[in-house]
């Protein structure tokens, strides 16, 4: 009998990973994107959660978007800037991001295999609509699939 119950039961997730490691599971099955992928921002979110809160506060998220954009030491990005990525990060309005926010957030401004070359590219896009020439390579249009995904992540 408990040979039985082990052979269903033993290699399920619930029973082999950590509460974090179904969350990213779960994150990447939500959002179509590769758990490999997923895990790499979830590295990258507990790199910059300093106070390992779970969540990312508005001191944290500024050295955040420091490092991700390369800010030189001797310059600071202005405030205005700052606001207008942390209300777009912070979807809920909590005053933190939790993981979910950081990896939509993350995914559309920095991710290698996200849609933009540039995060001010996409941010000003988002403002203004602004034609981007693509290059000759680029494929013209996009998959069905993509599309989809692209409008599950908030794009």
């Amino acid at each position: 009998e408990f040979a039985f119950w082990y052979s269903r039961h033993g290699f399920m997730e619930n029973m082999l990973l950590t509460s974090a490691q179904m969350e990213v599971r779960q994150l990447a099955r939500k959002y179509d994107l590769p758990v490999i992928e997923v895990e790499q921002y979830k590295k990258k979110f507990d790199l910059f959660d300093e106070d390992h809160s779970g969540m990312i506060e508005y001191g944290e998220f500024q050295k955040l978007l420091s490092v991700l954009i390369k800010v030189p030491a001797n310059l600071e990005l202005p405030v205005a800037r700052m606001n207008q990525f942390w209300a777009e990060a912070d979807r809920d309005r909590s005053q933190s991001i939790s993981f979910e926010e950081f990896l939509l957030f993350y995914y559309r401004y920095f991710s290698l295999n996200g849609p933009t070359l540039c995060p001010f590219q996409e941010y000003y896009r988002g403002i203004r609509r602004v034609k981007v020439a693509h290059p000759p390579n680029e494929a013209k249009g996009s998959s069905e699939t993509a599309g989809k995904k692209s409008a599950r992540l908030g794009r």
